[in-house]
């Protein structure tokens, strides 16, 4: 099978930081005894930090949780520690695309312009970006507005999409040169993700986190995902941690929500992994390939669909990645196996994830 490139990462400049790929070799799913033992080359980095993990198997659901919080606090994380999930954002993002197209509140096919204000992402009809290319990342957009890249955010470039604003946005989509139809490939785009989460709270007459909890979060009772945290979520945080292994703080999207801005906990991703193996049509609509990002690599509604490289499972699978936080969540359905983890180091857990994925397969496969 090709060489697959799994880190997807949300940056633009090198400071304001991405999943970050280390060279940890992880045993093999033959030489594994546990996954304690493929976990634990990512425990033995200097910048990674607390790691918990959720590993569901039909209607059983295991979590595991390694390392500690940070150099201040050894404590262990468990099943409440909270963390930033990055671009698994998406993929709710998606569900709820998917659940508004069942109600028929949206079309994929619906241009983007008859949602936002006059004027506002209308480049005529020949060139009209659909709420379909914006959930499959091929709508031309870029990865990021050109003018995210301001003085402003620069001199906050802990915490770069806080000051970002609606406005700014619009600005950006009045003044950007749109690609021909033709010319349109899979290309990765927070914006356009990010876009398509305004998007559709507009259309909802509320904001990204109200929409995702109405839709998602109450509907498999995932109280723990949310963007705000009042005192008590705020103690359940696992801090984060930047490239340096240093203290870093959360990261707050206003704007781009629908890309990156969600936090929650292995129980409550548990839950929704769960919900997304099972055949409900809606939810399943969001896993159909819909395009190819590169060979081997097809993209569903946000969802990345793949062979892992040495079981060849089918999987359906996403990460994500903040200032001081890594996160993978996939799942077979054929063999109903998913995982979880979740991060508070900015280490790729990408590779980690397959390798336990497929640790899990040989041994259902062998049991």
């Amino acid at each position: 099978m090709k060489r697959i490139i799994l880190p997807l990462c949300f940056a633009i400049f090198a400071a304001f930081s991405c999943t970050k790929l280390e060279q940890i070799q992880y045993p093999s799913s033959d030489n594994s005894q546990s996954v304690d033992d493929i976990v634990a080359p990512y425990l033995a980095s200097d910048k990674t930090f607390a790691l918990s993990i959720a590993i569901i198997d039909g209607a059983q659901e295991q979590f595991l949780h390694y390392g500690h919080l940070s150099n201040k606090n050894q404590q262990v994380p468990d099943n409440q520690s909270i963390y930033e999930i990055g671009s698994v954002t998406k993929t709710f993002t998606t569900s709820v695309l998917a659940a508004m197209v069942r109600e028929g509140k949206v079309s994929l096919d619906d241009p983007i312009s008859q949602y936002l204000p006059n004027g506002v992402g209308n480049w005529g009809d020949s060139l009209a970006i659909t709420l379909e290319e914006l959930a499959t990342h091929s709508s031309g957009l870029p990865r990021l507005p050109t003018n995210l890249g301001t003085v402003t955010t620069l001199l906050h470039y802990k915490n770069p999409y806080k000051r970002y604003t609606v406005a700014q946005l619009y600005d950006y989509l009045g003044r950007h040169k749109i690609k021909e139809k033709s010319k349109r490939k899979v290309n990765y785009s927070n914006l356009g993700m990010g876009l398509l989460g305004h998007i559709l709270a507009l259309h909802h007459s509320t904001d990204y986190e109200t929409m995702v909890r109405q839709y998602i979060s109450d509907e498999w009772d995932m109280p723990n995902t949310t963007i705000t945290l009042d005192k008590e979520a705020m103690k359940m945080v696992a801090q984060g941690h930047n490239v340096r292994g240093k203290p870093t703080p959360l990261w707050d999207i206003p704007t781009l929500a629908g890309a990156v801005a969600l936090r929650s906990n292995v129980t409550d991703m548990a839950k929704y992994v769960k919900a997304h193996m099972k055949e409900e049509q809606f939810l399943a609509d969001t896993h159909r390939a819909r395009g190819v990002m590169q060979e081997g690599v097809e993209i569903g509604l946000a969802w990345i669909l793949m062979k892992t490289p040495k079981t060849e499972q089918n999987i359906i699978w996403h990460n994500g990645g903040t200032g001081g936080y890594s996160s993978f969540v996939g799942f077979d359905k054929e063999n109903q196996l998913g995982i979880v983890v979740l991060s508070n180091a900015s280490v790729s857990v990408d590779a980690l994830s397959i390798s336990i994925l497929e640790y899990l397969s040989k041994q259902k496969k062998a049991n």
